[in-house]
């Protein structure tokens, strides 16, 4: 265990990192790390068929995963993580014309907004973080939307598809540390 999952490290540094989803598989780490690593992959496929393997562009559970080459130095300059496979599903929800928007949606309207609610959930915590607060708002709303929450909504889709993020990581210098902070408001 490292000092981030709060195990009492005595010093040691994490050297790599796996996380596993279903049948999806994503490891990083040092060059040490991944030599050991190859044991470990050579048991893995003895025992399991292993569709594919990636290295400076990958998908995993939806997200893509790229190096970034700078042209000048030819070199690794960065990663990005995006998703915009999954961004450019997303679709708004259609409204019969003549619905107020203090109307109760009824069944399928209400069907299509906890389906795009819940498209919007898987992108939000991942890689689309300026849509949290308007997320979170709707998600208020799923119980008993109204037609005003599916315009809502819509709109939170039509801003996500027009303007999606992409995170950027750039290597570190130094050190590199990590900081917990668990701070209370009272309002």
């Amino acid at each position: 265990m490292d000092p981030v999952n709060g195990s009492n490290a005595k010093g040691r540094k994490p050297i790599g990192m796996c996380c596993l989803h279903v049948d999806d598989l994503f490891i990083t780490g040092t060059p040490e790390f991944l030599e050991k690593f190859k044991k470990v992959k050579k048991v893995v496929k003895s025992q399991f068929k292993i569709g594919h393997e990636d290295l400076k562009d990958l998908m995993f559970t939806g997200q893509r995963v790229k190096w970034i080459i700078d042209e000048k130095t030819k070199k690794k300059s960065h990663i990005t993580v995006e998703q915009s496979l999954c961004v450019s599903e997303l679709t708004e929800i259609v409204i019969p014309k003549g619905l107020k928007d203090e109307d109760k949606c009824d069944k399928d309207l209400h069907t299509a907004y906890r389906s795009l609610l819940g498209s919007i959930n898987w992108l939000q915590p991942r890689t689309q973080f300026q849509s949290c607060y308007q997320f979170s708002r709707c998600a208020f709303a799923a119980a008993a939307p109204t037609i005003g929450d599916c315009k809502t909504l819509s709109k939170l889709c039509r801003q996500i598809v027009g303007d999606p993020m992409e995170l950027m990581f750039w290597p570190l210098q130094g050190d590199p540390r990590l900081y917990s902070c668990n701070a209370r408001c009272s309002v």
